[in-house]
């Protein structure tokens, strides 16, 4: 039996679950090393549910490959991190991306800046492996938002390269700004003079009965033509 069990409950009958409502489209996130401890993701996870793999500095990319292969045999649509800072260059990003790409049918990315202190080579943000181009053949990016100010990123304590991300087009892909309080992304560029390039929409948060408040979010689309 499994200790966890994150499928869906059938909604009460005549009448739809808000608890339900309030989590469609939730994801969740794995690690190589945890993900060895499950048999079978679908004895866990509806279908569809997007997975997000951590890479954690250390962990060789064959075996984020390996996973992110295995869960898209069962059936879930796979985001893996690509760190920047421990990306050694653009080079090792091409061979990261089309591993993914040609063995394991990736499409989606989550890209960080990372949490080491250095970098290992010539990448220090998301910003710049967008800037790279290498992801032209991907669907969907995420990267992650900092409104409350993050000094990884900006040591002196401003918001100069939050603002940059949320002003930055995503090379025409969609993009998920994801961070705490991530609704003040939007209100912070419009006090601060910066509209966003795109239309955005707010998700969230969708409170439950005495359900804890999640993160929100902010999707950019392109502008339809």
């Amino acid at each position: 039996m499994a200790l966890l069990n994150f499928r869906r409950p059938a909604a009460p009958k005549g009448a739809a679950s808000e608890m339900e409502a309030f989590l469609d489209g939730y994801s969740i996130e794995v690690m190589p090393r945890t993900a060895e401890k499950v048999g079978d993701f679908r004895d866990l996870l509806p279908r569809g549910t997007r997975v997000y793999i951590a890479h954690i500095d250390g962990t060789p990319i064959e075996d984020m490959v390996a996973t992110a292969a295995r869960l898209a045999r069962e059936g879930y649509p796979v985001m893996p991190h690509f760190p920047a800072r421990i990306i050694r260059d653009k080079a090792t990003l091409a061979d990261w991306i089309a591993r993914y790409r040609g063995e394991a049918g990736v499409d989606q990315a989550l890209l960080l800046a990372g949490g080491v202190a250095a970098p290992v080579g010539e990448f220090h943000s998301s910003m710049q492996l967008m800037e790279t181009g290498l992801f032209g053949d991907f669907r969907r990016l995420h990267v992650a938002g900092h409104p409350e100010g993050n000094r990884d990123i900006d040591p002196d304590g401003s918001d100069r390269a939050v603002m940059e991300a949320l002003r930055a087009n995503g090379a025409g892909h969609p993009v998920l700004l994801r961070g705490r309080a991530g609704h003040r992304l939007g209100r912070q560029a419009r006090c601060r003079g910066h509209p966003p390039a795109g239309p955005y929409r707010h998700r969230g948060p969708r409170k439950a009965p005495d359900a804890p408040q999640v993160r929100h979010c902010l999707r950019r689309r392109p502008i339809a033509p």
